[in-house]
C-alpha cells in the first residue's frame, strides 16, 4: 500500500496554540489532522505482542455473540488468522479513512474540540479532565457516523482481508460479522452510558 502523508507533530519550542488552531480549523472536505495524529500515536502503542494477544482474545469473545451459525467458524478463523489480520490492520489501514468514517474530521467534531478542554487533555495525555458533556457529544457523533458509514467501514476491513493469504469470502464474512456484532453492542448503549464506562460521566 502507498504510505499516507503524515501529519507533522508539534515539536518543542513551537507555538502549540498556533499548531492546534491549524489542526482544528474546519476545511472543505474535513480536517483530519488532529484525529490522524492521535490515531497514529494509538496505533504505535498497539504494536506489541501483549496487545495483539488481548485483541485476538476480544475477537474470539465477540464470536460468541455472533449468529449461532457463524460461531464455530468464527472462532476457528480468529484462532488461525486473527493475529495476522490485526498486524495487517495496524500497519496498513488508512488512518485518514477511519477518521473520516467516524466523523472525527468533521466541523462538528472540531467545534466540540475547540469548545471544550479536549485539546488540553490531549496535550497533557490525561483524559480524566474531559467533561461528561464533551464525551457524550463525541460518542453521539461517532454513533451517528458509524451507522451512516457502516458499509464503507466494512469495505475498509475487506481491503485488509484482500492483503492476506486467506480465503477472501471466509475472511470478509468473519470479520464483518465480528464488526457488526461490535457495532450492535456499541449502539446498544446511550452516549452517556458509554462515557460512564470510560469513567468520564457519573452513574
Amino acid at each position: 500500500t502507498t504510505p499516507e502523508p503524515t501529519t507533522p507533530e508539534p515539536t518543542h519550542g513551537e507555538d502549540h496554540e498556533a499548531i492546534m488552531d491549524k489542526m482544528t480549523e474546519p476545511k472543505a472536505g474535513g480536517n483530519c489532522a488532529l484525529c490522524e495524529l492521535i490515531a497514529r500515536k494509538i496505533f504505535d502503542k498497539l504494536k506489541n505482542n501483549a496487545t495483539e494477544d488481548e485483541v485476538v482474545e476480544e475477537m474470539e469473545a465477540a464470536c460468541q455473540y455472533c449468529p449461532e451459525a457463524y460461531r464455530d467458524s468464527c472462532v476457528s478463523f480468529v484462532d488461525e488468522y486473527g493475529k495476522m489480520f490485526y498486524e495487517e490492520f495496524i500497519n496498513d489501514v488508512s488512518v485518514h479513512d477511519i477518521c473520516t468514517y467516524l466523523g472525527l474530521c468533521s466541523e462538528e467534531f472540531l467545534t466540540i474540540v475547540k469548545e471544550s478542554n479536549l485539546m488540553a487533555s490531549f496535550l497533557s495525555k490525561d483524559v480524566s479532565g474531559v467533561e461528561c458533556d464533551t464525551c457524550t457529544a463525541i460518542m453521539e457523533l461517532v454513533q451517528k457516523e458509524v451507522s451512516s458509514n457502516l458499509k464503507a467501514l466494512e469495505s475498509l476491513l475487506d481491503g485488509i482481508c484482500a492483503e492476506l493469504p486467506v480465503d477472501q469470502d471466509e475472511c470478509d464474512t468473519t470479520i464483518n460479522t465480528i464488526f457488526e456484532t461490535a457495532v450492535n453492542f456499541f449502539e446498544s448503549y446511550t452516549p452517556q452510558e458509554l462515557c460512564q464506562m470510560l469513567g468520564l460521566c457519573s452513574a
